[in-house]
């Protein structure tokens, strides 16, 4: 990994190199050796891939980073600068590998980004921009 993140009493601190998308969720397109704070309070979930990272808060998903294969889910390509809201409501847990991520929204699991192999569970190996539900609740 090219960063770290962690929670702190709600608040997502990341530091370490954020050049490549900027991973650190700070605005800026450079590296840090000081703590950023791109969300500031109600986090319950983070997960941190290569070069992006997604947090729960207060039952949304964000995410912010490289989407070179999509793994920001935001449905557009392009890498973000400061977290984007990606799914609304219901989320619990969040998983990011080196280009994909996975949630549980409402007791489903949803995945999205690189696909290679077949990573992402839905039958496929063609790369997804969108979360797709992979397994319903239920």
């Amino acid at each position: 990994l090219e960063h770290t993140c962690a929670i702190q009493s709600g608040a997502v601190r990341c530091w370490g190199y954020g050049v490549d998308g900027n991973i650190l969720g700070n605005g800026a397109w450079v590296p840090s050796m000081i703590v950023e704070t791109p969300i500031a309070s109600g986090a319950t979930d983070l997960a941190v891939g290569q070069y992006h990272s997604c947090a729960v808060v207060s039952g949304n998903l964000y995410c912010w980073g490289s989407d070179s294969s999509g793994e920001l889910g935001n449905g557009a390509p392009g890498d973000n600068a400061a977290p984007e809201l990606i799914l609304t409501g219901g989320v619990t847990k969040v998983t990011a590998t080196n280009n994909t991520t996975c949630a549980i929204q409402s007791g489903a699991l949803k995945c999205w980004g690189e696909n290679t192999w077949g990573k992402l569970g839905d039958g496929t190996t063609a790369n997804n921009q969108n979360p797709q539900t992979i397994i319903a609740s239920g």
